[in-house]
């Protein structure tokens, strides 16, 4: 892959502004035949691509675990919204899982300890015993049930 000294745009600055300028931007290197810029530009956007959506993953990650300790510690956080929202988060991340090849159940797991390590410190600031906790289980944020309690 060309250095990015070499090629005429600043792309990751691009990729930071918006995929519609970027998508545009290739399309005039190809129209230029620009084809070793072209090729560095895809190859760079998708490595871009891949680390943007692992982000999101994880960030939904974090934001389930944060839910989860807040409904299993505070019972203020044991309502009908909140369970619909622990459903939601898990479905979006079942999708993602599913369906796009940028991250992976064994990328989950990596990072899971650092992941949980950040929604316990979050969770925490809303009820303290939260960081006594030890660890969530793939079970628990994925499996266990969380209905309200009535």
């Amino acid at each position: 892959m060309q250095s990015i000294q070499n090629t005429t745009k600043n792309w990751e600055l691009l990729f930071a502004e918006s995929d519609y300028t970027v998508i545009t931007e290739i399309l005039k290197l190809t129209k230029e035949k620009k084809f070793d810029e072209l090729e560095y530009a895809l190859e760079s956007y998708l490595n871009y691509i891949k680390k943007r959506e692992e982000r999101e993953i994880l960030w939904k990650l974090r934001d389930l675990m944060m839910l989860i300790l807040l409904w299993k510690f505070s019972d203020q956080y044991r309502d009908k919204e909140n369970s619909v929202k622990i459903s939601q988060y898990r479905s979006e991340i079942e999708d993602i899982l599913q369906f796009e090849a940028c991250i992976t159940r064994e990328t989950l797991k990596i990072k899971w300890s650092e992941i949980f390590e950040i929604a316990k410190d979050r969770a925490g600031n809303y009820n303290p015993a939260i960081l006594n906790t030890d660890i969530l289980s793939w079970d628990e944020v994925f499996n266990q049930l969380y209905e309200e309690s009535r």
